[in-house]
């Protein structure tokens, strides 16, 4: 498969691939960043914004909503399409707005592993290239 292709796998299901692609993937330096970067991105997202979304949010109980959606971003269009009354009540608490933000890179980091790019993130990008550097020097 090619290297662009795995890239996009990565993230096409955030976390759970990106751990995936990082055990499986032994050989291709390319790939382990990208599985490592999109680990260690949407895990720390959906920690740090699924409790701020629920502490702010005026409706108890909606820490899991915001936490799945959050660490699967992929799933905004589909409860969208399917669920717009939920939707459009958690738009106007104004909490589901911050699932853009992983909604938005998610699309924004595959489209970069498709083009080739070894785009880095400001915090957690350099960090996934020390991660790789140490596996490969031992």
């Amino acid at each position: 498969m090619k290297e662009n292709i795995e890239g996009i796998l990565c993230y096409f299901l955030t976390w759970v691939t990106g751990l995936i692609f990082f055990v499986l993937e032994t050989k291709n330096r390319f790939v382990r960043f990208h599985a490592m970067q999109s680990f260690l991105t949407f895990l720390v997202l959906s920690i740090v914004l699924s409790p701020l979304q629920a502490f702010f949010d005026p409706e108890p109980n909606r820490f899991f909503d915001y936490f799945l959606v959050n660490l699967n971003p992929e799933l905004l269009p589909y409860l969208i399409i399917y669920t717009p009354s939920i939707i459009s009540e958690y738009l106007l608490a104004g909490m589901l707005v911050f699932s853009l933000i992983p909604f938005f890179l998610w699309l924004f980091l595959m489209y970069k592993a498709y083009r080739g790019e070894r785009y880095r993130l400001p915090v957690v990008g350099p960090f996934a290239e020390k991660v790789i550097e140490n596996i490969y020097k031992s």
